[in-house]
């Protein structure tokens, strides 16, 4: 976490952000970027990225006020509007990411409580997560069931089909080059 922080705060894996979220979370990092820097750090954690998600991405958020642009370059109208980058995750306040983000955390958060708990049902894991005072309360059973299957389709979790709970695959260690 970093530094000034809050408990409540949750985080996204930078691969695992929105475009529209990293546009916002490197204008707050920068005084100001023209689109091609957008682009190019955009393109730093998805290669893949065409520009033109990039500019529709700049043009939404201009759209939106989030943004202004002056001479050929973007500046974030506030910072408070932004999560913090911090060593390969964005942070802040739920309220600062898109419902993607909030989405991408909240499979990892499961994730990491079916790792704990192999064999935890549905109406477990979705007790557990509502009475948690920091998670998200963009959330309900219909939402935990797709994510779990996400997470399932992922390769991440396996569903025991004689009690219907949930466990962590096992990680693969990865190979070892000579």
């Amino acid at each position: 976490m970093p530094p000034g922080g809050k408990v409540d705060w949750i985080s996204v894996a930078l691969e695992d952000a929105t475009i529209s979220t990293l546009v916002l979370a490197f204008l707050a990092d920068s005084q100001y970027l023209s689109a091609s820097g957008i682009v190019s750090k955009i393109r730093a954690i998805h290669p893949d990225t065409v520009a033109n998600s990039v500019f529709n991405a700049i043009n939404r958020l201009v759209a939106e006020s989030k943004i202004t642009v002056a001479d050929a370059d973007y500046i974030i109208a506030s910072k408070d509007i932004a999560p913090i980058i911090e060593d390969g995750y964005l942070w802040g306040d739920s309220d600062l990411f898109y419902a993607a983000d909030v989405t991408s955390y909240r499979r990892e958060v499961m994730l990491a409580l079916i790792e704990k708990n192999p064999g935890i049902v549905l109406m477990d894991i979705v007790r557990t997560l509502e009475n948690l005072p920091w998670f998200p309360k963009r959330f309900n059973k219909d939402s935990a069931k797709t994510d779990l299957e996400a997470l399932r389709t992922r390769g991440a979790i396996l569903r025991r089909p004689e009690t219907k709970g949930w466990e962590a695959k096992e990680k693969e260690a990865p190979e070892e080059t000579s």
